[in-house]
Order: C-alpha cells, then sequence, then structure tokens
C-alpha cells in the first residue's frame, strides 16, 4: 500500500503513479491521523524526523521499525540521521550513495517494463538555467525539471 501526499490539484498525477491512497496536504497533516508507515520517502524537505518519528512504525521482535528516507537532505538531517536512529530505534538515513552499474541497470530494467515512469514537468535550455532554478526554488514543480545541452 502506497500513500502519496501532496496538494489536491496534484491528486491525479499521485494516483497515475501508482499510489493507493492520496492525502492533500493543505487539508489533513499525515503525521497527526494516527496511521504509522513502514517507509516515508522525504523528497522536498519538509517531514523531518522530529515531525515523522511517530508516524514511523515501531520495532516489534519480529519486525524491523519504520524507515525515513531523506532523499534531498539538508546538513542538520545528514549530521543528525545516525544519532536519531540510535536514539528512537527508528531508522533515518540520509545516505547519498553514489549509484552502481548494476543499480543503474536495474531502474533501466524499471522502465522498459513500464514499472518505473519519469515525470518531466518542464524542460530549459541550459542558458535558461536560471530560470530552472528559480522555477524549482517556487517548490511547485510537478516532476522533474530538464536542463537540456546541445552539443
Amino acid at each position: 500500500q502506497v500513500t502519496g501526499v501532496c496538494s489536491g490539484g496534484n491528486a491525479h498525477l499521485i494516483k497515475s503513479l501508482g499510489a493507493d491512497h492520496v492525502i492533500d496536504y493543505t487539508k489533513q497533516d499525515f503525521t497527526g491521523n494516527g496511521k504509522t508507515y513502514d517507509m516515508i520517502l522525504e523528497c522536498v524537505g519538509n517531514a523531518p524526523f522530529k515531525r515523522v518519528k511517530n508516524s514511523l512504525k515501531p520495532s516489534t521482535s519480529d519486525k524491523l521499525s519504520g524507515i525515513l528516507l531523506l532523499v534531498i537532505p539538508d546538513l542538520k538531517g545528514i549530521l543528525t540521521a545516525w544519532f536519531n536512529s540510535k536514539k528512537s530505534g527508528k531508522r533515518v538515513t540520509a545516505s547519498q550513495d553514489d549509484p552502481t552499474a548494476k543499480d543503474l541497470t536495474f531502474l533501466v530494467k524499471l522502465a522498459e517494463a513500464g514499472k518505473l515512469r519519469a515525470v518531466i514537468d518542464k524542460t530549459y535550455d541550459l542558458n535558461q538555467i536560471v530560470q530552472a532554478h528559480h522555477y524549482v526554488d517556487t517548490g511547485r514543480k510537478k516532476g522533474n525539471v530538464v536542463v537540456r545541452v546541445r552539443l
């Protein structure tokens, strides 16, 4: 079961990507609904450990605890991930490992099988890099922003 958190205007996109449930963050705070999750994939920087720790499943004798995966961690998230894991018994990771050839091959196979779909919101030419950054910084992008480099 996958729950996506987004604004109501993006609910259709999140459902089309495979989410079973969608929470509109403008109407409900997912951290206050009493539910716990196996994993919280934090992609935008507004769900630090302190905010989501009670929404991560606790560990039991036969199951590991929930995990907070900080995809784009800030410095505080990186520096406190290990400490928060040890202190809480829940897993927090801000790993920034480089992908291996095996990892990339796996992703290509998923894409070829139609199980991985990139969402491209806007495309900019390299000479528009400033505009691209400004757009990303609005926090309102829907998917990826691509910068085209012409050789």
